[in-house]
């Protein structure tokens, strides 16, 4: 997923229109204020790092099975 996000070209169409959802998504929750782009970087960098979390503890647990 990070290989694609790196090398952009296609993989640039379904990023775009995920940051679009996620900005409907915080102008909806009045706790966050700051500007959209602001908003979406964080997402982004949160998004991305409980997506390597999710996958780290997945992986860990179809090893112990």
């Amino acid at each position: 997923m990070t290989e694609s996000r790196i090398e952009g070209g296609d993989a640039e169409k379904p990023e775009s229109n995920f940051g679009f959802k996620t900005q409907r998504i915080f102008s909806l929750s009045p706790m966050f204020s700051a500007p959209a782009i602001n908003q979406f970087s964080v997402f982004d960098f949160l998004g991305g790092l409980g997506v390597l979390v999710a996958a780290f503890i997945f992986f860990n647990q179809q090893q112990e099975a």
